[in-house]
This record gives C-alpha cells, sequence and structure tokens, in this order.
C-alpha cells in the first residue's frame, strides 16, 4: 500500500482547503459528518483475517468451498467463524459468506463465551466440545460416538475464496480498510491516521465499535495476543464526496 503513503503530503495540502481546522468538541457537530473535518480523541484497535497457521484441527472442505481447510480454522470463535475473514496457508483469503446462525461455548451450548459457530462440532463424554486433530486424535478428548446427535453437521454456513466485503461492500485490505461507527464517520469516507502515516477507507463496522472507536484491518501478528491500541488520536476525516475527488482509488 505504498501509494497511500505517497499521497499523504499532496492529499493532506489539498486536505487544507476543504477542512474545518479547529479540533472537534464533544456534541459541537452534526454527525455523521457532513464536512470533511478534523476530529480529536479516538481510540484506535487492530482487527485481522484469522490466518490458517494458528490452527491445529482436521481438515474439512467446508459448504462453498473445493479446498480443504482445518476445522477449527472455519468453525471456531478464533477463526473465520467469528472474524469473517481468513488467510490460508499459501496466502489466499477465505470468507464468512452467509448462514452463521450463532455460536456455542465450550460446552456446546447457547449463551457465555463464544467458543465454536454453532455447527460442524463434537462433544466428548463429558459433554464438552472437542474437534479432530490433523496429527490424529481429539482436542480435549474423544467425540462420544455413541451419542451421534452430539455432532452436528454442517448446514447453514457458508464459506468463499477471496476477500470479504466490509460493510460498506467494499472490500478489506490490510492497512488500507478501518471499520468505524457509520454515525460518526460514514462509510467510503477517507480517514487519515498519523500513527500509520497513510489513508484508510471508512469500510466496515463492527458491534464494539461505537463513537469515537476505529478498528484498523491489518495482516494478522505473529502471534495472538498481538495488535496494538493507541489512544487519544487525532484523525482527519475526508467525507466521501471529497474522498472521490482527492483519493479516488482509496475505496475501490
Amino acid at each position: 500500500m505504498m501509494e497511500l503513503r505517497l499521497l499523504t503530503r499532496g492529499v493532506l495540502v489539498a486536505f487544507a482547503t476543504v477542512m474545518t481546522l479547529s479540533p472537534v468538541a464533544s456534541g459541537a457537530t452534526r454527525l455523521p459528518l457532513e464536512r470533511s473535518a478534523w476530529l480529536d480523541g479516538f481510540t484506535l484497535t487492530e482487527y485481522w483475517p484469522a490466518p490458517e497457521r494458528w490452527f491445529r484441527g482436521a481438515k474439512v472442505v467446508a459448504p462453498g468451498l473445493t479446498k480443504a481447510y482445518p476445522v477449527d480454522f472455519l468453525y471456531s470463535a478464533m477463526g473465520v467463524a467469528m472474524e469473517g475473514d481468513g488467510v490460508a496457508a499459501d496466502g489466499s483469503r477465505v470468507h464468512l459468506a452467509a448462514g452463521l446462525t450463532g455460536y456455542v461455548n465450550a460446552k456446546g451450548a447457547k449463551g457465555g463465551t463464544p467458543y465454536w459457530a454453532n455447527e460442524m462440532f463434537w462433544l466428548n463424554s463429558s459433554g464438552l466440545l472437542t474437534f479432530p486433530l490433523q496429527a490424529g486424535g481429539w482436542s480435549n478428548g474423544a467425540w462420544a460416538s455413541s451419542k451421534p446427535a452430539n455432532k452436528v453437521n454442517a448446514k447453514l454456513a457458508r464459506f468463499e475464496s477471496g476477500p470479504s466485503l466490509g460493510a460498506s461492500g467494499v472490500p478489506l485490505r490490510p492497512l488500507a480498510s478501518v471499520a468505524v461507527d457509520p454515525k460518526v464517520i460514514a462509510y467510503r469516507s477517507a480517514v487519515y491516521l498519523s500513527a500509520y502515516d497513510r489513508w484508510f477507507c471508512a469500510a466496515d463496522t463492527g458491534g464494539a465499535i461505537k463513537g469515537s472507536h476505529l478498528d484498523v484491518f491489518r495482516d494478522a501478528p505473529a502471534v495472538r495476543s498481538g495488535g496494538t491500541t493507541r489512544v487519544a488520536q487525532r484523525i482527519r476525516v475526508l467525507i466521501p464526496a471529497d474522498a472521490r475527488k482527492l483519493l479516488p482509488l482509496l475505496c475501490r
């Protein structure tokens, strides 16, 4: 995404002609923004497509896909079923297309901390969720095969190859897409984040993305606990009409 950095200086110069240059006080500006503006006090977090390398489940061919992937990569709450997007070992993208009906906890029941999609899971003899491993055996004790009803076949969730679309309908691209609260920043706005020295397309949202919270879409970190949170950030926003003029390729 080098072009986003190369464009920064020129766009910021042009940006000054369409910006309201004073910091926006809480409640002082109509939202979502009707004019390009500076906004203060934002918290930046990060999210990413689930990487296949983090998972160890036996491979399955899920509805909508022709290639087999680890079952936990697709269906666990750390995988594509929750993140909506994943990166296969060969670098290709996989995403959840439709049909997911919710999640179950580690006991295979609804409620509590999500652990797995509400399908394609197994329960052991103690009633706890388990799944088969690529190396053989089971993640949490063997499946209680004497109780066939404890395994729910995948019927509803459908996956597809390729990147997922954000809530805006724009494909999500690492370090080019950001999730916003559309009540504050309209979809397809351009958002400049100095911490990354680049422009992002306001392409997505999420249940936890409220008010002055932005979630930057990036490549997966080396470990699951990776990712950075930044607070008290000042951002620059070009409303969609201005973004189309100054950064016509950003939200393509």
